[in-house]
C-alpha cells in the first residue's frame, strides 16, 4: 500500500510504518498515531480509507517530510561553507563535524567521502 509516497507492507504496524517517510521519526509517528486514535499495534493494511486521508491532510498541514527536508539540510550545510565556518570546512573535506576524533575512527568516512568540486 502507498501513502505519501511510500509503499508499506500491509502487516507492518503504521507507527513503524510512518518512521519510513523522511523526515518522520519515532515521537512524530507515535505523535500522528495517538492524534488519530490509533493504537501502536494497529497495522497499515487495517487502515481505512478515511484514516489515509486523515493521516496525509495531518502529516502533509503539521509535519515536513520528503524532498522539503533534504533541500533544508542542503541549504543549513551549504550556508555553513559560504559563511567559512570550522562546520562547513570540515562538510567539505567529509571529515566529521561534531567533534569526534580522525586519528582511530571515521575512517570509513574518509576513505569512502565524495568530493565535491
Amino acid at each position: 500500500m502507498q501513502i505519501l509516497g511510500v509503499y508499506f507492507d500491509n502487516r507492518s504496524s503504521v507507527r513503524y510504518a510512518l518512521t519510513e517517510v523522511y523526515g518522520l521519526g519515532k515521537t512524530s509517528a507515535k505523535q500522528i498515531c495517538d492524534q488519530l486514535g490509533l493504537s501502536h499495534t494497529y497495522s497499515v493494511g487495517a487502515l481505512t480509507l478515511a484514516q489515509i486521508d486523515r493521516l496525509t491532510y495531518l502529516v502533509h498541514h503539521h509535519y515536513s517530510t520528503g524532498p522539503t527536508v533534504r533541500r533544508a539540510q542542503a541549504q543549513d550545510v551549504k550556508r555553513l561553507v559560504t559563511i567559512g565556518t570550522y562546520r562547513g570546512f570540515r562538510h567539505v573535506h567529509g571529515l566529521p563535524a561534531r567533534g569526534q576524533r580522525t586519528s582511530t575512527n571515521s575512517r570509513t568516512a574518509r576513505r569512502v567521502r565524495v568530493f565535491r568540486k
